[in-house]
């Protein structure tokens, strides 16, 4: 799975999460978890926390990066 591909799943997890929270829908959830495992497999975590976990650090470090190249473009 390359990044892009990755990046994606994390977004959808975002969003299911999120319209979840917001409307409690089954379908939000099933979603959530299809994507949690499509980037568990391919990581090779054993949990779905392990892989949370490791898709928050990445959102955490990409955010990181867009703050500093904003600052760097101002």
């Amino acid at each position: 799975m390359n990044r892009m591909n990755e990046q994606y799943h994390i977004d959808q997890m975002i969003l299911h999460a999120n319209l979840f929270d917001k409307y409690g829908y089954k379908e939000n959830e099933i979603g959530f978890i299809q994507h949690i495992e499509a980037l568990r497999k391919n990581w090779g975590y054993k949990t779905h926390s392990e892989t949370i976990e490791h898709a928050e650090r990445l959102v955490e470090y990409n955010n990181a990066l867009e703050i500093k190249t904003a600052v760097r473009a101002s």
